[in-house]
Parts: C-alpha cells; structure tokens; sequence
C-alpha cells in the first residue's frame, strides 16, 4: 500500500507542475499572437475612435508578459524542463551518496 502511495505521489506531482507550465506556456503564445491580431483586424476602413482606441491597445500589447514564480523562474514549459532535470539530478547525487 505504501508503494502504492509513492507512486501516485510520484506521477501527481510532476503532471500539477507541468500542467502549470503548460497553461502558462499557452498564455505567453496568446499574447504574442495578440499583436498579430490587432493588425489582421479591418481597422483601415473603422472610425477615428476605433483607430485610436487600437493604438493605446496596441501599445499594451507591445509588452511581453509572462509569469514567474517568485520572481525566479519564468512558468513555462521550459521552465518545467529545468525542474525535472534539476530534480532528477539531485535524486541521482543523494542515490549515489547513499550507495
């Protein structure tokens, strides 16, 4: 039973981490997908307003956005590359310690 519970512990908290890193990965696409978005617009043929609304707009967009955590890492998929390799590499240092 014991084994049981590592197990599971041991898929779950990988896939809570990636799952993290992968909406945040899917966000920062999102966001720089949304500039190419505004100027696919018919904008040429809209009124002055709507012309200057999507500058101030355009201008917000300009700025990448992405999440960090703690200020340390950025969430991405990348991000989660590191962690696991990081992890397993402390893993295998306390194996061989041990050994």
């Amino acid at each position: 039973m014991l084994k049981l519970y590592y197990i599971v512990y041991a898929v779950a908290s990988p896939l809570k981490i990636f799952l993290t890193c992968y909406y945040g990965t899917a966000f920062q696409e999102e966001c720089d997908n949304l500039t190419k978005s505004i100027f696919a617009c018919n904008w040429v043929y809209q009124t002055r307003n709507f012309k200057n609304d999507l500058k101030m707009f355009l201008q917000g967009s300009l700025r990448t956005l992405k999440f960090s955590a703690g200020g340390i890492m950025t969430i991405s998929l990348n991000g989660f590359l590191q962690v696991m390799k990081s992890a397993y590499s402390l893993f295998a240092l306390l194996n061989h310690m041990r050994e």
